[in-house]
């Protein structure tokens, strides 16, 4: 789209074109030049469309070193960073986890080289994760993120809370508490949120919950942020006086409301506190109250679940309870990361896996196409399709793609793979650019309701479908045993080398992807006599919480047949690795297929990694 909307400003032919057809936009031409002229209507539509389609088109080159790419976005993302605050800019602030996470991702790529700003990267990320928990953007009672601050200090949010936000955030926090072991609390607080808020029964997940709420019962009008902010006056008539002075000195609560005015320009949150804490510890806190720390933190605990349980007789902001393939999937990979991060914690694998299968029930027609959404018929949550469904766009398929990845890398149940092929199969047939071979369009060939095809060029709250697909081709790559889909992955990197070489920091996704196509990858391979053994059980479990952002997990057991393993039967090096020590759980560690010596238990493996 960006493309598209540099076209328009700057191509002489879209001048000359617009200016043809500047008698369509009078409210009485169309019609009058459609009866008197239409050929020349449609002439100059075609020839409108048709420049589009030109300056659309990608232009190929060569794929940018990859040091250099990852170099000047992390310099770019360290340029916009708020060091007194956290975050990026010095006004609005929103998460971006795309960002995050690459900088997460150059914490472990310029370790060797730069130390200095791989620190740099996890100091960046900590104190913008620090920020965001401490912040009112985070929902200290119920929960989750709302979607972005107003304000630089991330203490008045716009109340809206996403799907794909928290989706993406637990990726975030599961990977920051992998290298640090910081945030344990936000993988919980972001599942429970999802669990008791955006969780449909049978395993999907709902879109979004508004920004605006009724403020009580049988107002007339919905506010921004009604049913999380509070005044004095109610929180004084919930709690105890102990209570009240611990949850007031921990969440700054003021009289006079603690929104400034700069943050609230329609005045909804005159007189009323959202909740965010400062940096600042306990003991200080405890100590200004005239209490005890114990003392303090029983009172601030039950002080909270009080004004959590009056906040819910609220009238409830309005849900979102459409199903969108794309949010799901996201929401499918943050619980797989969590699981990574917390292998006893089985739910989260078990909430990823019901909502993969709520996906194949209600998001895969009989046809075996993906569609785009699925809906509730709004009275007992029955789930129901409008009558022409919407088929999937390009981000649905490459997100569910990487989601079932990352599914498969979690339980090791190879249908995740199986249908991650034959989804990346169809995406290639349908949306793949035939004449560049550089990428992916958004919308399907085939596709009237737009006259040009484009492709999504810039990582925003979401990222841009073909940096998730070249991730995503390389991670089959090292599964399967098959260059095809690397050849793949570095068509895109050309399509978008002038993208990578002028603009990286818009792609911050594709940079990492870059970097991974470049190094030498990693393939970890696990073999063990049977599927539930306690070795390569705890061999997962210690790759799972190590952070290793371009390595691919493999565990094949010698009690399945060949033939019915799409891993065996697919990657000839994976299946003489197999055959290698039979009846002795072993894991390799391969760069690029060439294998170091093999490690029979957790501790030889753990070496291995640290090589």
């Amino acid at each position: 789209m960006r493309a598209f909307q540099q076209a328009l400003l700057n191509d002489k032919t879209f001048t000359l074109l617009l200016s043809d057809l500047a008698p369509l936009c009078s409210p009485s031409s169309p019609v009058l030049l459609w009866k008197t002229n239409n050929g020349s209507v449609v002439s100059q539509g075609q020839a409108l469309s048709n420049a589009l389609r030109h300056e659309l088109a990608t232009k190929t080159g060569e794929i940018p070193n990859a040091d250099t790419v990852i170099n000047a976005t992390f310099d770019h993302l360290v340029d916009g960073f708020d060091s007194q605050y956290g975050g990026f800019g010095v006004t609005t602030k929103f998460p971006k986890p795309v960002d995050l996470n690459f900088l997460l991702f150059a914490s472990k790529y310029l370790k060797s080289n730069s130390p200095d700003k791989s620190a740099k990267a996890i100091n960046i990320v900590r104190k913008t994760l620090s920020a965001m928990v401490r912040g009112g953007i985070h929902d200290h009672l119920g929960g989750g993120f709302h979607r972005y601050a107003v304000d630089r200090q991330w203490r008045v949010p716009h109340f809206e809370k996403m799907l794909y936000d928290q989706g993406q955030l637990l990726t975030v926090f599961a990977d920051f508490y992998k290298i640090t072991g910081e945030f344990a609390d936000a993988i919980p607080d972001i599942v429970g949120y999802l669990d008791s808020n955006l969780t449909h029964k049978t395993g999907g997940f709902y879109a979004a919950e508004d920004a605006e709420s009724y403020p009580f019962e049988g107002a007339n009008k919905k506010e921004e942020g009604a049913y999380f902010v509070f005044m004095t006056e109610e929180l004084m008539s919930w709690l105890t006086p102990e209570q009240y002075r611990a949850f007031e000195a921990y969440f700054n609560i003021s009289a006079d409301g603690n929104t400034p005015s700069s943050a609230d320009p329609r005045g909804e949150l005159r007189c009323k506190n959202v909740l965010f804490t400062l940096d600042k510890p306990i003991a200080e806190l405890a100590q200004r109250v005239g209490q005890d720390v114990a003392e303090f933190e029983e009172n601030l605990k039950a002080a909270k679940a009080i004004v959590l349980e009056k906040r819910g007789h609220r009238p409830a902001p309005g849900l979102d309870t459409k199903f969108i393939t794309s949010w799901n999937s996201l929401a499918i990979s943050g619980l797989c990361s969590a699981y990574a991060a917390f292998p006893k914690e089985k739910a989260y694998l078990e909430r990823a896996q019901k909502a993969v299968e709520f996906i194949k029930e209600n998001l895969i027609d009989s046809d075996g196409k993906l569609l785009r959404t699925v809906y509730t018929d709004g009275k007992n949550g029955k789930i129901v399709q409008i009558p022409e469904p919407v088929f999937a766009f390009s981000d649905d398929y490459t997100f569910l793609i990487q989601a079932l990845l990352d599914l498969y890398q979690a339980d090791f149940n190879e249908d995740h793979l199986k249908l991650a092929l034959k989804l990346q199969n169809q995406l290639d047939t349908d949306f793949f650019d035939p004449e560049h071979k550089a990428g992916y369009f958004t919308n399907r060939a085939g596709d009237n309701t737009l006259f040009a095809r484009f492709s999504e060029d810039q990582d925003g709250a979401e990222p841009a479908p073909n940096s998730v697909a070249v991730d995503n081709l390389l991670r089959f790559a090292d599964l399967l045993g098959d260059e095809t889909f690397r050849e793949q992955a570095n068509w895109i990197l050309k399509g978008h080398a002038h993208r990578l070489s002028k603009h990286p920091h818009a792609i911050t996704k594709m940079v990492a992807a870059a970097g991974r196509a470049a190094t030498s990858s990693m393939q970890i391979v696990i073999v063990a006599p049977t599927r539930d053994d306690s070795v390569a059980g705890q061999m997962l479990d210690l790759v799972h919480k190590k952070f290793l952002p371009d390595a691919s997990l493999a565990f094949v057991s010698e009690d399945v047949d060949v033939k019915d393993s799409l891993i065996l039967t697919k990657n000839e090096h994976t299946r003489e690795l197999a055959k290698a020590t039979p009846g002795a759980t072993t894991a390799y560690v391969c760069q690029n297929f060439a294998c170091g010596l093999p490690a029979t238990d957790v501790f030889e493996l753990e070496a291995r990694l640290l090589d």
